[in-house]
């Protein structure tokens, strides 16, 4: 964000293309996987700008894994 003060929409460039990496890094999940995490990267990326704490958006991906692990994982290991 700081390397595109001049750009229109810099803020939100930078939110994409961040996004797009934590997506990218989800790739062996399979190309659904990789959207939902980009998608969530851009919510997590809204949450930086918001608070400017990192932990805040910390946050929020440990309280999603955890909702993904008891709501989808643990149900499917118990079949």
């Amino acid at each position: 964000q700081r390397a595109l003060p001049y750009v229109p929409g810099g803020m939100w460039l930078a939110i994409v293309l961040a996004a797009g990496l934590f997506g990218l890094a989800h790739a062996p999940g399979g190309p659904t996987y990789v959207g939902l995490a980009a998608a969530a990267g851009l919510g997590y990326g809204w949450i930086y700008h918001r608070t400017q704490r990192i932990e805040a958006s910390m946050l929020a991906h440990f309280g999603l894994n955890v909702l993904h692990f008891f709501l989808f994982t643990y149900p499917a290991l118990r079949r």
